[in-house]
């Protein structure tokens, strides 16, 4: 990486890291591959982790470059209500998935009169949807998540953005690959379209980055943006889907959100 300056070369790192977490989450044979308890106490962990990297992190440092409009706080609110938008008519992405595979949003499929070959034409057809769903909408997320990485122009946001999105990606890609091989091997082309929209999103921005199509003012705007975004997948999908699952005890449930928290805002006296 010769040449190359220390935002280039994170950027270079995060490349890879987007794509081989993504990978990682979608080989794995479900979310029963971690185990149960192990797969909630990560998630809740990771929760917390992102939870401080948006509001502790991300949106002071966008907040900088407001002037006379509080134009962080407004993109932090829009980019949460956005995602919240999507998800909601998406049928969201299911970090709470079941051990088993699968969702729970996914799993009730009408009875219908007209006999077993009826019923299992329309339980083909929930599953075609739940995954054409889920696909779009953590895709659509990826570019976004990509694209905030690209933009930005400073190491240390940079650094807090990726780091934030490599650990939603992981759990996101663990969720997708449940609904994705419920029925059966790993559907491929919806695991392709999600591995690589975030590194192809993450190089076309910074591309347009390196040709000044995107100022300081522009990174900090974005940054508002994804702060927004990981604060909803952190609160409804990652800490609201696994505290309402069985394998832990509330207070250890909430143990591991406070370590993840209190560990990443701790981060901020040196990062």
């Amino acid at each position: 990486m010769d040449g190359l300056t220390e935002l280039e070369q994170l950027k270079a790192l995060l490349v890879v890291l987007t794509f081989g977490v993504a990978v990682a989450g979608l080989l794995l044979p479900s979310y029963g591959g971690l185990g149960a308890r192990t797969n909630v106490a990560l998630n809740l962990g990771a929760g917390g982790v992102v939870l401080s990297s948006a509001v502790v992190h991300l949106l002071p440092d966008a907040a900088e470059a407001d002037g006379d409009f509080p134009w962080a706080f407004a993109l932090f609110g829009f980019g949460y209500l956005s995602t919240l938008s999507l998800d909601a008519f998406g049928g969201g992405h299911g970090h709470g998935a079941s051990p088993e595979g699968g969702s729970p949003k996914y799993e009730s499929v009408p009875s219908l009169e007209g006999g077993a070959a009826a019923r299992s034409k329309a339980a083909a057809r929930s599953a075609a949807a739940a995954t054409a769903s889920a696909t779009t909408a953590l895709a659509v997320h990826s570019l976004g998540d990509g694209a905030a990485i690209g933009v930005q122009v400073h190491a240390r946001a940079c650094a807090v953005v990726g780091l934030a999105i490599v650990v939603h990606k992981f759990f996101g890609a663990l969720a997708l690959s449940a609904i994705l091989s419920r029925d059966g091997p790993l559907l491929k082309a919806p695991a392709a379209i999600f591995a690589v929209a975030t590194p192809v999103a993450l190089l076309a921005s910074w591309a347009g980055a390196r040709e000044g199509l995107f100022g300081g003012v522009f990174a900090d705007r974005a940054t508002a943006l994804c702060a927004g975004t990981l604060l909803h997948v952190c609160i409804h999908e990652i800490i609201g889907g696994n505290l309402r699952r069985p394998e832990l005890r509330g207070p250890a449930k909430l143990a591991y959100v406070w370590g993840g928290f209190c560990a990443m805002t701790l981060l901020a006296v040196w990062v």
